[in-house]
């Protein structure tokens, strides 16, 4: 993978056109990018989380945190550029300027900060929802107007159809049940 190529890369050569390009390359054949990706296009490009970059020497930026993300937005604007794609310019704005946090400060202290960013993204991990708040979601993306297959692809496609269904059907009948005078609480 392109990430492991860096690893050995000098800081000084991961701004090098050549070698973002192959980076890039070898991203877009992992399904955790198209997922991305896809959700993206399905809903546009979400800064819940910021990246993080830090300035090189070069008066280029590398990131420190984002990488799929910012891997993702270049597959699209690839494509758009080349025609392959269709975006509105409201689209291509907010993915050409992405917000970051610019990590600052000695080697050491955006060292330290890199690995605590890292560190709550990947290694601690960001805490899944239990199924009532999954099924409240699925439901209210489907009540805005969406429909499975969309909210499959805006989640990044890591459910399947038949399970945003099935949360659905199951929200709607407690929703029911709840209601009922016999049996509601």
């Amino acid at each position: 993978m392109g990430l492991t190529r860096l690893v050995g890369t000098p800081e000084a050569r991961a701004a090098e056109i050549g070698v973002q390009n192959s980076i890039l390359e070898d991203l877009k054949k992992h399904a955790e990018i198209k997922k991305l990706r896809d959700s993206i296009l399905q809903v546009g490009f979400l800064p819940i989380d910021r990246v993080v970059i830090k300035a090189l020497d070069s008066g280029k930026y590398i990131v420190l945190e984002g990488n799929r993300r910012i891997s993702a937005l270049k597959w699209i604007l690839e494509d758009y550029e080349r025609g392959e794609l269709t975006l509105d310019e409201k689209m291509v704005h907010s993915l050409m300027e992405v917000e970051v946090i610019l990590a600052e400060g000695p080697a050491d202290a955006v060292d330290n900060f890199k690995f605590l960013v890292q560190g709550i993204r990947h290694i601690a991990g960001i805490e899944a929802w239990e199924p009532y708040q999954k099924a409240v979601a699925a439901n209210t993306l489907y009540e805005g107007g969406m429909e499975p297959n969309e909210i499959k692809l805006a989640l990044g496609g890591g459910i399947s159809v038949r399970a945003i269904n099935s949360m659905i059907r199951a929200l709607r009948a407690l929703k029911r049940m709840e209601e009922d005078e016999d049996y509601g609480v």
